[in-house]
């Protein structure tokens, strides 16, 4: 349980790994004692923690080309170069809340999907949603 006093922070601390045969903790453990919290012994002090505010420049410049083969012996016909380029800024207003600022986004870098394999297999693949709106 936290307490924080004079800008301090207490936490009293408990670590258990785990596994499926071994359980390892940091303290003893009393096995009728309900109260898990009750039983942790070690203490974590946190003072004089600083947050430091994030900025971020995020500039990007891409580009593309496409061409097109209209027949066997001719050779490839380009479409004109499309360049592309456009700047984000990632900025923390307080330790609760920031600000994220995109100009000319380029939504071919956003957070691409887990990679699944589609070798041999008779179904479609899906992806879950991930935008936070839905």
């Amino acid at each position: 349980m936290g307490q924080i006093k004079n800008g301090i922070s207490n936490w009293d601390v408990s670590i258990t790994m785990k596994n499926v045969e071994v359980e390892v903790q940091n303290l003893p453990f009393d096995r009728d004692n309900p109260c898990e919290v009750c039983q942790t012994t070690e203490v974590l002090l946190l003072k004089d923690i600083t947050i430091e505010k994030r900025v971020e420049l995020l500039p990007y410049v891409a580009g593309n080309l496409s061409g097109q083969k209209p027949s066997q012996q001719a050779s490839l016909k380009y479409d004109p170069f499309k360049p592309n380029a456009g700047l984000g800024l990632n900025l923390d207003l307080n330790k609760n809340s920031g600000l994220e600022i995109t100009l000319n986004p380029d939504f071919s870098q956003v957070e691409a999907d887990v990679t699944q394999i589609d070798v041999n297999s008779s179904f479609a693949l899906e992806y879950p949603e991930r935008r936070p709106f839905f």
